[in-house]
């Protein structure tokens, strides 16, 4: 910072590349009137969910080095022949004697700086992988998971572990399939959601994305011919829930459709049910302490989590459905 400020020229601009430390005197900062900025690890974009989860970019007149266009023109220059780091290498590790390249740098055996971990020229691409082979247990659900974000890792997984077969696990990283089908005993895990719904011996999917996703992940689970068990919202708004609706009714052979609304298993509500008469005038007053959530999750996006009062009240428009419609998807 102090060089910064000393090599930079009159009103000119001083940028923070990376966590180094802050503190600096006034002198140079004050005198040459200069520009202090802070710049993002891969640049503009970076923490952006518009741009780095649904790809919307910033235009190049407005912003020229953005995040991906850094990267790409790195490798660019690196095609070509401009960029030359082999200097910056001093090992290179197989993939599969990785862990000695992390011992490395732990116990600071020997000098390093650029270490690369080479993998197979010529792999094998799979968009699934086989885990377990577990028999199914007859009686039981035979279920397919799509999505296995917190809420289903930590709520729902372990309370259907021994109650229903973990057949196949589908998420959008691999890693997370991976790890969720080792540690709760799937047969396999997939990148592919298609692979669940054509598995014969699945006939319970779970849904547990993000809300965006539940509307097409019900609508393909059913006319699969699967049961389905979708966390609330089942649908993000009531052009969803129609289509939802059409593909319900339009069924030859009836599945089940279940919404998670946990509360409706609490004990309280399971005595409330007990003590209201069915042709008793009602008033309900609820009060919703969801916890706090924050202000950048996804769950606040519109498009994909539709906002609080949508995933965890989900207050949806129903003047199109009978009662009986409303009751059956709830």
């Amino acid at each position: 910072m102090e060089l910064g400020g000393e090599l930079c020229r009159h009103k000119g601009k001083v940028v923070i590349v990376g966590a180094v430390p802050t503190g600096f005197t006034r002198t140079n900062y004050y005198k040459k009137e200069l520009e202090l900025r802070m710049s993002s690890s891969y640049g503009p974009g970076r923490y952006d969910a518009d741009y780095e989860e649904k790809g919307i970019d910033y235009p190049i007149g407005y912003v020229r080095w953005t995040e991906n266009r850094n990267m790409q023109t790195f490798v660019d220059l690196l095609a070509a022949g401009r960029l030359n780091i082999d200097k910056l290498i001093s090992h290179i590790f197989d993939l599969e004697n990785a862990t000695e390249a992390y011992n490395l740098i732990l116990e600071k055996r020997e000098s390093f700086s650029g270490i690369l971990i080479r993998y197979n020229g010529d792999p094998e691409l799979r968009s699934d992988v086989k885990i377990n082979s577990h028999p199914t247990r007859p009686g039981y659900p035979s279920a397919g998971f799509i999505g296995a974000g917190n809420f289903a890792q930590n709520i729902l997984l372990p309370r259907l572990k021994g109650l229903v077969n973990f057949i196949g696990i589908a998420t959008a990283h691999g890693t997370t399939s991976l790890y969720t089908g080792k540690k709760y005993g799937f047969n396999y895990c997939t990148s592919d959601t298609g692979k669940i719904l054509a598995d014969d011996q699945i006939n319970t999917v779970f849904i547990a994305t993000r809300h965006n996703l539940h509307m097409t992940a019900v609508i393909d689970s059913l006319n699969a011919g699967k049961n389905v068990f979708v966390e609330k919202p089942l649908a993000l708004n009531p052009d969803e829930l129609e289509k939802i609706r059409e593909t319900y009714s339009g069924l030859q052979e009836r599945a089940l459709l279940m919404v998670g609304y946990n509360r409706r298993f609490a004990p309280f509500t399971e005595r409330i049910m007990q003590l209201l008469q069915p042709d008793q005038p009602k008033g309900i007053n609820i009060r919703v302490n969801a916890g706090a959530v924050p202000s950048g999750h996804w769950v606040h996006d519109p498009e994909t989590g539709g906002g609080r009062i949508i995933g965890e009240v989900v207050i949806l428009s129903t003047s199109r459905f009978s009662l009986q419609e409303v009751l059956l998807f709830q």
